[in-house]
């Protein structure tokens, strides 16, 4: 599934999806998939989930406006900065944990 419609948030962005993700996460559920099983399985809000079906019953799923108008040159472009950001929160992460372990090896060998 493509993930480019707001929904979740992550790194106090909100995540978008096409109409394609949203049609096929919507099939999974027709399929007799649960809301809750989806929902965990793609990291989708079961409050999106739920409104979307009702877009899809109301013949109104589309995308989001932006990402309407947007280029496949842009979308790429947004997709790989967001790819840098999720990266560099990693490294960040990764530097504290490491630092955090350096204090406790310190610790138990008595440096």
């Amino acid at each position: 599934m493509n993930e480019t419609a707001t929904a979740n948030y992550r790194n106090g962005r909100a995540r978008r999806y096409d109409v394609d993700f949203k049609r096929q996460a919507l099939a999974l559920i027709d399929g007799g998939k649960s809301l809750v099983a989806v929902s965990r399985e793609l990291g989708v809000d079961q409050g999106t989930l739920k409104y979307w079906r009702k877009q899809a019953a109301q013949g109104t799923l589309g995308e989001a406006r932006t990402l309407a108008t947007e280029t496949p040159k842009q979308r790429e472009i947004r997709r790989l900065k967001m790819a840098v950001s999720n990266l560099q929160i990693d490294r960040e992460i990764l530097k504290k944990a490491v630092r955090i372990l350096s204090e406790w090896h310190r610790q138990d060998t008595g440096r």
